[in-house]
C-alpha cells in the first residue's frame, strides 16, 4: 500500500507536479500535523505505560491530564502566534515595513536588526535567558543610550 498517495493527490490539487521534500513541506498543514502528532503520541504513551504495567490506568490518565495542563501555556502562545501571523499577513505588514526602511536599510538586513534588538530587549528584561542581569537604558546629556549591566549571576 502506498502511504503517500493522499499527500501526492492533495499536492496535485494545488498544481504541484514535483514531489520533492520541499514541496511537500511547503504545501503541508502544520496545524493538522501538530494535532494528529500530539493525539498519536498521547495515546501511545498511555497504551505503553498501561500495557507494561508501569502504572495503573487511573494514574496514567491523571499523569496525561497534568501533562496537558502544563502544555496549555505553550498552546495558548502558539494560538496567539498563528493569530498574529494571520493579522500581519492580511495587513501586508512586511510590505509596509520594507517600504519604510528600504531607503535607509537593505531589506535583507532588517530581520537581523530586529532579531538583535529583541535579544537586547529580552536580556534587559530578564526574559527566558536564565540570567539575572539588570540592564537599565537611559539617555545621557549627549543623547546616547547607555546600558548599565548589573549583577549577572
Amino acid at each position: 500500500m502506498d502511504y503517500f498517495t493522499p499527500v501526492c493527490k492533495s499536492i496535485e490539487a494545488k498544481g504541484v507536479t514535483n514531489y520533492g521534500l520541499q514541496e511537500i513541506i511547503n504545501n503541508s498543514d502544520s496545524y493538522r500535523a501538530l494535532l494528529w502528532a500530539s493525539l498519536v503520541a498521547g495515546l501511545a504513551a498511555i497504551i505503553l505505560t498501561f500495557s507494561q504495567r508501569i502504572k495503573s490506568l487511573n494514574d496514567t490518565i491523571n499523569d496525561w491530564q497534568s501533562g496537558v495542563q502544563s502544555m496549555m501555556v505553550a498552546v495558548i502562545i502558539l494560538i496567539f502566534a498563528w493569530g498574529i501571523s494571520a493579522i500581519t499577513k492580511d495587513l501586508n505588514t512586511a510590505d509596509y515595513l520594507i517600504s519604510i526602511v528600504s531607503d535607509s536599510i537593505h531589506p535583507r538586513l532588517f530581520p537581523v536588526i530586529v532579531f538583535c534588538g529583541l535579544r537586547i530587549y529580552k536580556f534587559c528584561n530578564r526574559n527566558k535567558l536564565g540570567n539575572y542581569g539588570n540592564c537599565n537604558a537611559y539617555c545621557n546629556s549627549n543623547g546616547c543610550i547607555n546600558f548599565w549591566i548589573g549583577k549577572l549571576f
